[in-house]
């Protein structure tokens, strides 16, 4: 069947249908709120994160994919959520060059921690008389904020010319050392070596990949078959991914396409939709009784006749 372009207007053509994934292990489970609970300075005992996930698994649990006890929970939902607010008021009140402000536990409450460049005691005392020694939490910064701002800005102003030395600066922030960053370049070494001699020890740099772009494999809804070409249906996601590789490897009984799309490396944005896509390949005899095979789900997968589902329904 020749396909009219630019093709099926259903979305069943393109979309396969989910495949069933098996739940994960218990123990992989479990291991995912131990990391979580460590990294946010809370007790991981096995006593501890059971209570949390039996509590996470109330149908009325406001925090999804987080996982808290029932006194934690009642700690997020009743700690005054101006603190931060209030920490920062008072330490520019006195004049201190405040570095960050950030959320975190202290025995079990909710606190802020501060860190300042200079007069660290005097303004810890001055935060633990005001909002009390269980609420924050006082450290040496070796930046202010707006130093760490125009630290920042230099990977800003230079990505151009980063680009043309074959360096991807994928994202960066302020850290307590000055500026962490995340670059994507073919030659590590190279890129390193680069960025330690025009940055100094200011910025911390981590390799991320080869290239902001990777290979993944990309189920496909539907086929049509002209001749000895091959034509397959996918849905190509809106958060940056790009056209792949299409290639078939025929047996005698089946034709196994594998399907691939650019997709970025690292966070991703989460735009719904899609934008119907096709891609087509050149085989050495045509399709004829045998069945084509999704490589990405290893499913059959239906040839597409110009009629909806819906519609023969």
């Amino acid at each position: 069947m020749s396909p009219t372009w630019p093709g099926p207007r259903d979305v069943e053509a393109y979309c396969a249908p989910n495949k069933y994934l098996p739940p994960r292990p218990e123990s992989a489970f479990l291991e995912e709120v131990i990391a979580q609970r460590r990294g946010d300075g809370l007790p991981f005992d096995s006593v501890t994160v059971r209570r949390a996930v039996e509590n996470s698994q109330r149908p009325e649990y406001p925090l999804p994919g987080l996982y808290y006890t029932p006194e934690e929970e009642a700690e997020i939902e009743t700690v005054d959520d101006d603190l931060a607010d209030r920490v920062e008021a008072l330490l520019i009140d006195v004049g201190a060059e405040v570095g960050s402000l950030e959320w975190c536990w202290l025995a079990g409450r909710r606190a802020v921690k501060a860190s300042v460049k200079d007069d660290v005691e005097r303004h810890r005392e001055l935060l633990t008389r005001e909002l009390g020694a269980d609420r924050v939490i006082v450290t040496p910064a070796r930046y202010s904020g707006h130093e760490q701002l125009e630290l920042s800005g230099r990977i800003f102003t230079d990505q151009a010319e980063l680009a043309e030395l074959g360096i991807e600066v994928s994202m960066w922030g302020p850290s307590e050392a000055g500026v962490e960053a995340h670059y994507f370049a073919a030659d590590r070494e190279h890129a390193q070596q680069v960025l330690g001699q025009r940055y100094g020890p200011e910025f911390t740099w981590t390799w991320s990949g080869p290239s902001s772009l990777a290979e993944e494999p990309q189920p496909f809804g539907s086929w049509i078959t002209e001749g000895t070409r091959l034509t397959v249906f996918y849905p190509l996601p809106h958060n940056g991914e790009r056209p792949g590789s299409c290639t078939a490897q025929e047996l005698p009984d089946r034709v196994v396409v594998s399907l691939t799309v650019l997709a970025p490396q690292g966070s991703r944005t989460e735009i719904g939709g899609f934008t119907p896509s096709h891609a087509t390949v050149e085989l050495a005899a045509p399709v004829g009784d045998r069945i084509v095979i999704d490589a990405a789900h290893d499913l059959a997968r239906p040839e597409w006749t110009g009629r909806s589902k819906r519609s023969e329904s």
